[in-house]
Formats: structure tokens, C-alpha cells, sequence
């Protein structure tokens, strides 16, 4: 890094508020199997968190799991936060039905709880119903292209989550392995995309913003097929804004970016901080 640009950011986060308002985000991650999309969530879930921890913030995380993922298990949980965080325990943990997430989003206790729905039973509309309840969460929906197909309309809880999750105070993830599954009516409520690498040939004209999805996608394929000894945790990835259309590339423990202008950014948590 550049010692003139380090000096930049320094002098940037020592002027940043404190106390700044933290925001809810829908996110959408999408890249092939085995990019570690899930431990990218998962590691994001527990900074959002923290920073609600520090902030005397209630922030409780919510897995849509029918399938019973090794991934969200524990010792998943663990080894992916891990990474990051060597010394992270695991608050609490809890496996619930459909039926029981109000009265967990209810709770006055486990105001930091990881609960994993395992319901084989249930419907994705049925845990969208019953997620559109609570307040103050994280939620975590792997492998969308899935379980929601055919007509999107069929599917008005899902669009509610994302629709109301700024006035909620919910983060929400949707995990995709195409593009191509991602419904055309979804990209307007995106504020963040963590962009993987794909194996997709062709990327369908619905993408919003097209262009930027397609600059990062360059930038990470043509970055993994650079590296010497790749593994699926340090594959190459972007963090995209697409309504500030700005992709933003991890440097030495710094998200940073730089507009068509050539004016550079830093991507502070939830804030955009200009250098």
C-alpha cells in the first residue's frame, strides 16, 4: 500500500464519528460452490454483532437451514469466525422451529443468540412469515436458488423481508451460486453484494447495475487465476455498493475504492468514508 494513501485512511478513521448510526443492509452473496460464501456470511454476521454489542445494541442471528449444513453447526460457526477472530466464543446457540422464531425475537434473554431453524417441514414463505416479526436481527438464508423458483410472486413474505428490513433494524443475507437465480424484481434492494468467483458464461441483462457486477467479476477471476496457491479462503472477492457504484477491494485490512474519477473511498463498517 501506498504510504501516502495509509496516511489518508488514518488521518480518515481518526476523524470518523464514534457513535455513528449503524444501518441495516440486505446483502446479496453470489458466486460458485466452494468459494466460501457461507464463511464470508457467517464472518460478517458476527462483526455486524459486535459492533451492536459495542453499542449496547440488541443483535440476535437468525439461520434458515433445513438442509443442516455442517457449516452452521457449532464447531462451523467457530472454525469460520475463527479466522478472523482466534479468541471468538460462540454467545448462545439454539436449534428452533418455524414456529418458535417470535417468541425467540421476543426473548429478553440471548439478546446476542445464533439460532439455526431446522424445520424440514416448513416452506421458505413459512420462515419469511415468521422472520418479518422480529426486530434488531441478523437473518440468513444459504442456497436461495433453491428454494425460491417459478414466480416470484408466489413468494410475497420473501419480498417483505427484504422490503422492510431498514425499518426493522434487520440485516438480511441472501446466498446464491448464480446469478442467473437472482429474480429480476430483487436487485432494487440490494444496498450490498459480496461478489465471489462464478462459473457462469453468460450474465443475464437483469443484473442491476450490469456493468458493475461484471467489473468485479473480471477482477476477481482474473485475481484468483494470479494467485500461487489458492484455497477457498483467501479466493478473491468485492464488495459491491451498487447505488453508490463503487466495488471495493480488500488491502491489507482495508476495503477501498476508487470512482470513474479517480476519487478513492473507504469502506468503514456501514460507513463510506472519503479520502
Amino acid at each position: 500500500m501506498d504510504y501516502h494513501l495509509y496516511k489518508r485512511i488514518q488521518e480518515a478513521l481518526s476523524n470518523s464519528p464514534p457513535n455513528a448510526e449503524q444501518q441495516a443492509l440486505n446483502w446479496l452473496v453470489v458466486g460458485a460452490q466452494k468459494t466460501a460464501k457461507t464463511t464470508t456470511v457467517l464472518q460478517l454476521a458476527y462483526i455486524i454483532q459486535a459492533m451492536a454489542m459495542q453499542k449496547k445494541l440488541i443483535k440476535k442471528v437468525l439461520i434458515f437451514d433445513p438442509m443442516w449444513h455442517e457449516s452452521f453447526e457449532p464447531a462451523g460457526i467457530r472454525k469460520a469466525i475463527g479466522f478472523i477472530n482466534p479468541n471468538f466464543v460462540l454467545p448462545n446457540y439454539k436449534v428452533i422451529t418455524v414456529d418458535e422464531i417470535q417468541s425467540y425475537g421476543a426473548s429478553k434473554e440471548d439478546y446476542y443468540c445464533w439460532a439455526v431453524v431446522r424445520d424440514r417441514g416448513k416452506r421458505v414463505q413459512d420462515f419469511c412469515q415468521e422472520a418479518l416479526t422480529l426486530k434488531n436481527a441478523i437473518t440468513i438464508l444459504d442456497d436461495v436458488g433453491s428454494r425460491i423458483t417459478g414466480n416470484v410472486r408466489n413468494f410475497p413474505q420473501y419480498i417483505d423481508l427484504l422490503a422492510y428490513n431498514r425499518i426493522n433494524c434487520n440485516d438480511v443475507f441472501l446466498i446464491y451460486h448464480q446469478y442467473k437465480y437472482v429474480p429480476p424484481s430483487f436487485w432494487q434492494y440490494f444496498q450490498r453484494a459480496i461478489v465471489k468467483q462464478s462459473n457462469e458464461q453468460k450474465f443475464s441483462d437483469d443484473i442491476y447495475p450490469r456493468d458493475l457486477y461484471i467489473q468485479a467479476q473480471k477482477e476477481v477471476t482474473w485475481e484468483n487465476k494470479e494467485r500461487t496457491f489458492p484455497n477457498k479462503m483467501n479466493l478473491a472477492y468485492r464488495i459491491l455498493l451498487p447505488n453508490e457504484n463503487l466495488i471495493f477491494k480488500e488491502d491489507h485490512g482495508y476495503f477501498l475504492a476508487t470512482d470513474e474519477s479517480g476519487h478513492e473511498y473507504l469502506l468503514l463498517q456501514d460507513q463510506i468514508i472519503d479520502l
